[in-house]
């Protein structure tokens, strides 16, 4: 395979590169930008210029390109492989509560005989992520790897976008469904958070709002570990997502970030499922681990994957929770994960409400929050 990655801060420097891009024929188009570019610009413009190629793309929290991480940029990724066999799809809910069914019908169209691997890119907000991939699953062959993320808009949480070839949603979800292994797909997700106070049991949660932990409001355990950051919730959230244990000597689990608090009724929502009777326990980091989990997520990928070379392209989809905390070093878990992977120009990516890759533990797909979670391309053999 071959890519071409472009990094534009203006639509004047967009329609500049516009001629190489279509010399180079790309039959895939990923694009990341800052929400100001859906809403400023006519973003079909990408679909007529390149006829030929699937176009697909969000709103970000922060765009990652070979040159670094960026914001109010469009980065975006040319990709040409040997044979590709795409099929692509969309499905448009405004009820966080649509969000199984939305799975469903977003890949009903797809052959579950002859679906291998599904990138996915979804709004982020108004959305259940972890139902949404259970929906999937329930239409495509259990072995089959779903991976993409959430869309972002920076840390303001107001509206995102997604593109599918020329239309753009704010309240809807995309998918390509790739074919006969014609690309081959692997992924790698870590988060490098630390425990923070003891292992807790949720006793009383709906699908993604916790409402009591030990029996207590959860805001009121929440507010007693956070100080005065708990001032700042629900922003402050992002610096102290909560994990999710099946058992409560479960060494480690998925992490749930903070979507909105309710002060009246003491709950607060998450991005995920949460699940009443789990335990759960309060989780920091420093820098450091946040470059380290990059790492692993890297390895991790190359340990899935069939003969890795230069050639391949790596998408990564990183919490901005993590951008939050790293801020000015922000770089250092990007470039972490090149090193690792021994990539230097093929990759790019954007900081998400949501991560989208199968688990380290079973390999099954889910949804995660303050992650690393790389999905990496690589032609078939």
């Amino acid at each position: 395979m071959n890519s071409k990655q472009y990094v534009c801060k203006s639509f004047s420097e967009l329609n500049k590169i516009f001629p190489e891009i279509q010399s180079f024929q790309p039959q895939l188009l990923l694009i990341v930008a800052g929400r100001k570019w859906f809403e400023e610009n006519d973003m079909s413009h990408f679909k007529k210029s390149f006829p030929q190629a699937v176009v697909m793309g969000c709103s970000t929290a922060g765009e990652i390109s070979p040159k670094g991480v960026s914001d109010n940029t469009l980065v975006i990724s040319a990709l040409k492989f040997k044979n590709p066999i795409f099929e692509t799809s969309y499905c448009n809910f405004s009820d966080m509560s649509e969000s199984f069914k939305a799975g469903q019908s977003l890949v009903k169209k797809f052959d579950p005989k002859r679906t291998t691997s599904i990138f996915l890119l979804g709004k982020g907000l108004g959305i259940n992520g972890s139902k949404l991939v259970e929906g999937i699953q329930t239409q495509v062959d259990k072995r089959a790897i779903i991976s993409g993320g959430l869309a972002g808009d920076g840390a303001n949480f107001e509206k995102t976008y997604v593109l599918l070839n020329d239309k753009v949603f704010n309240d809807g979800v995309i998918a390509l469904g790739i074919y006969d292994q014609s690309v081959q797909l692997s992924t790698g997700s870590q988060g490098g958070w630390k425990p923070f106070g003891p292992v807790r049991q949720v006793t009383k949660a709906h699908e993604n709002i916790l409402y009591t932990i030990d029996g207590r409001r959860a805001l009121d355990v929440y507010k007693e570990y956070l100080g005065e950051q708990a001032k700042k919730l629900p922003g402050s959230g992002l610096l102290f997502p909560l994990e999710i244990l099946s058992k409560s000597d479960q060494k480690s689990g998925v992490i749930r970030t903070i979507l909105a608090i309710d002060e009246k009724e003491g709950s607060i929502t998450f991005a995920g499922e949460i699940g009443e009777g789990k335990f759960c326990r309060l989780m920091h980091t420093q820098n450091e681990g946040l470059v380290e989990g990059a790492k692993s997520a890297a390895q991790m990928c190359l340990k899935s994957t069939l003969n890795p070379d230069k050639d391949s392209f790596a998408f990564l989809v990183s919490c901005v929770g993590r951008k939050l905390v790293m801020s000015d070093e922000i770089d250092d878990e990007v470039d972490a994960v090149k090193e690792v992977l021994s990539l230097k120009d093929n990759v790019i990516g954007f900081y998400s409400y949501g991560e989208i890759s199968p688990s380290s533990s079973d390999n099954v797909s889910a949804l995660h929050n303050q992650t690393m979670t790389i999905t990496y391309f690589k032609d078939a053999a």
